[in-house]
């Protein structure tokens, strides 16, 4: 069945930008998206699907222009929306590791020495994955300067890709501030994946990782204290993520199609009415995401994008659980049926949905309207 997510053909040829070779791409979704099913325990890894996005050339793809002198689709932020959209449509795990490369490969062509950036442009040229790790373990991650560098003591947790994951970017607290370093993170010996017993997004292969004792050199450092929380990048890339999480909504779209019909509830006028209620929910998520990459092509105000970063956060996840239950409602136990297509992306969307926290932002964003006395 055709799918009724993004035409990614479309978002590669847009604009002037130069694309790797879209039947490629289709191809690697394909792949991915046929495997996702095998891929869904722990300790799966997702090493042959992102082979496949190398292959198909999308890892190279992801560098800015600052970091190739060529365009491509990541320096357009509603192609990226599109790109991003359909590989979470193929597989939300294999998303969630590919949105945290975008994430990464970004970051180090706005902050990064020139060092770095060439390393990370031969990295990604040879098929390594890049991440950024953000959460602290109970130990957060710090660092004390030396003649050396910089000298890590702590950890970080919720880290996707464990193994996989060639150098991730992590924040440093450093004298009261956050650092942003690029380290290496192949040591197995650091890794603890067995803090990964999630319901959903098993097959990222996350958990926790030590850095007690490494050591950043100064050309490793991505940019100077706080610079990553500077906007827009910081809110304003939660429209990676809402696009991967809209990839989500429409593989669960498609999958509740495919499954009406196998009941033979075509004609069913309910079951007409719960699709057509879906629909409507991603069309409210959809805008919402595109509205953020509208405002980050015009070059909207940095905070106006933050704000409308975090209200599109928090109505994509409203869409979702909407979409849930409506598909519960139309599908019934089928969702919670551990084999099934459905299962997995309800267990994989809810949980995803549930990883960045946004009252704080909200209340933020409240309390300009109250102060601004605008509405």
């Amino acid at each position: 069945m055709p799918s009724s997510g993004p035409n990614i053909m479309s978002a590669c040829c847009a604009g002037m930008m130069t694309p790797p070779e879209p039947p490629a791409i289709a191809d690697a979704l394909a792949r991915i998206r046929a495997r996702a099913g095998a891929s869904d325990h722990y300790g799966a890894g997702l090493a042959e699907e992102i082979g496949g996005l190398h292959d198909a050339g999308l890892l190279v793809a992801a560098l800015p222009e600052r970091l190739t002198g060529r365009r491509t689709w990541s320096d357009d932020p509603v192609a990226m929306v599109e790109i991003l959209r359909a590989v979470g449509a193929a597989n939300l795990s294999v998303g969630r590791l590919f949105e945290g490369h975008v994430n990464a490969v970004q970051l180090i062509g706005l902050y990064a020495a020139p060092s770095l950036q060439r390393r990370c442009v031969e990295d990604a040229t040879a098929g390594k994955l890049y991440g950024v790790w953000g959460a602290d373990a109970a130990e957060a991650l710090h660092g004390t300067w030396s003649a050396d560098g910089l000298q890590l003591s702590g950890g970080k947790i919720f880290c996707s890709g464990l193994g996989l994951v060639h150098c991730a970017l992590v924040s440093v607290g450093v004298e009261g501030q956050t650092q942003l370093a690029c380290v290496e993170v192949l040591d197995n010996d650091r890794a603890d994946s067995d803090q990964w017993r999630m319901s959903g997004m098993r097959a990222t292969a996350s958990g926790g990782y030590d850095f007690s004792g490494m050591c950043v050199p100064a050309d490793a450092l991505v940019g100077g204290p706080g610079d990553f929380f500077v906007e827009p990048h910081f809110l304003g890339g939660m429209v990676r993520m809402c696009a991967v999480q809209l990839g989500g909504f429409d593989a669960l779209i498609d999958a509740a199609v495919a499954a009406l019909r196998r009941r033979d509830k075509a004609g069913d006028p309910v079951a007409r009415l719960r699709l057509g209620e879906m629909a409507s929910w991603r069309a409210l998520g959809a805008g919402a995401t595109a509205e953020v990459a509208h405002a980050l092509v015009r070059n909207d105000p940095p905070d106006r994008i933050a704000d409308a970063a975090v209200l599109m956060r928090e109505g994509v996840e409203t869409c979702i659980v909407r979409v849930l239950a409506l598909a519960e409602r139309a599908l019934g136990t089928e969702l919670h049926r551990e084999t099934t297509l459905l299962s997995r992306i309800r267990r994989d969307l809810s949980f995803y949905i549930r990883q960045a926290a946004v009252d704080e932002r909200l209340i933020a964003v409240g309390g300009r309207l109250l102060d601004s006395g605008s509405g």
